[in-house]
């Protein structure tokens, strides 16, 4: 017998699987506090598909699923990033850092 996952809403209203979040959110605070540079270019991939990352920050992604085979942002992964970001600043200064992805009760 299989249950289905509970599903949460984030901000941006996309529902998404519990489990798939909470594995996702870790990922990214990892990487936030590891590889801030890279975290501060997906940031910026997310908020526009055009961006180019710097030098090998793409990799870093790759290596974290982040981004698929052709160096797109994984479509969960963007919905997760632009749920939970905080800030529009640079992550180096603190200024732009991840909170609750999931929309607020109404």
């Amino acid at each position: 017998m299989t249950t289905e996952p509970v599903m949460v809403t984030l901000r941006d209203g996309t529902q998404i699987a519990e489990p798939t979040l909470r594995a996702v959110m870790v990922n990214l605070e990892d990487f936030s506090q590891t590889e801030p540079v890279a975290f501060y270019e997906l940031a910026e991939m997310c908020r526009d598909p055009a961006h180019v990352p710097f030098g090998n920050t793409g990799d870093k992604m790759i290596a974290r699923g982040f981004l698929d085979r052709t160096g797109h942002v994984q479509t969960t992964v963007q919905h997760v990033v632009l749920s939970a970001l905080r800030g529009d600043g640079d992550t180096l200064d603190g200024s732009m850092y991840l909170g609750s992805p999931i929309a607020d009760p109404s």
